[in-house]
């Protein structure tokens, strides 16, 4: 296996997306452009160490009308469908 050192990813860019039972961070992890991006739970003391390793922009949240959804509502490390999902 070979190891990938951060430098060679080009920039990455962090953005807290929400917080899971008071210990784990979600975010995304956003390499270059957000045409490459990866949604991450960790926690706390994992993500402070995983943004100084990968020397990561931390972005302010998204202000681009996405709807947020309430943390009641989520279940941490389950698949979230798109809105427009069907059922068949």
């Amino acid at each position: 296996m070979v190891a990938i050192k951060p430098t060679q990813l080009g920039k990455t860019f962090i953005r807290v997306t929400g917080r899971q039972l008071d210990r784990f961070i979600e975010f995304d992890f956003i390499l270059n452009d957000e045409s490459l991006t990866v949604e991450l739970v960790l926690p706390e003391h994992a993500f402070a160490e995983f943004c100084e390793y990968y020397d990561a922009e931390i972005l302010p949240p998204a202000g681009d009308g996405a709807e947020v959804i309430p943390l009641k509502d989520r279940s941490a490390g389950l698949y979230r469908a798109p809105d427009n999902a069907t059922d068949d």
